[in-house]
């Protein structure tokens, strides 16, 4: 089983208003990369395939769907943690803002569900010594 870590992270809006939270962060070993890889990538080779003998897409389809599938594979195995599914408190509003997984690629940007501002969230530096506050 994978571990899961607690990343304490910088909530800013446009209209300057911040605050901190934290969202859960599960690394990926080698075993659970494969899968999650190959899978969507095999489906977009074997769409290519299909339109081979489709006229006119039989050259340019499957050259794209085959690229992408390429692309996805190298993107995927090179994943090493993902940002699992959360909840955060808009700093706004109070609202929800619902992070969905995904890999882990900061600054991370979602939407409050009550004001509808757009809310961007980048980690602290885990400093072990020093409380989560907001920055004066």
């Amino acid at each position: 089983m994978s571990s899961v870590k607690q990343v304490p992270v910088l909530l800013n809006m446009p209209s300057g208003e911040q605050g901190v939270a934290t969202l859960p962060v599960r690394a990926v070993s080698r075993q659970d990369r494969w899968p999650r890889a190959y899978k969507p990538a095999l489906q977009l080779f074997g769409i290519g395939l299909l339109l081979v003998p489709v006229p006119l897409m039989h050259v340019v389809g499957p050259l794209v769907l085959w690229t992408l599938a390429a692309a996805l594979l190298i993107r995927r195995l090179g994943q090493n943690s993902r940002i699992l599914q959360a909840t955060l408190v808009c700093p706004k509003c109070g609202g929800s803002v619902d992070v969905a997984e995904q890999g882990e690629r900061w600054p991370l940007q979602s939407a409050c569900n009550q004001c509808r501002w757009q809310v961007q969230a980048t980690p602290q530096p885990a400093d072990a010594n020093r409380a989560l506050t907001l920055p004066s």
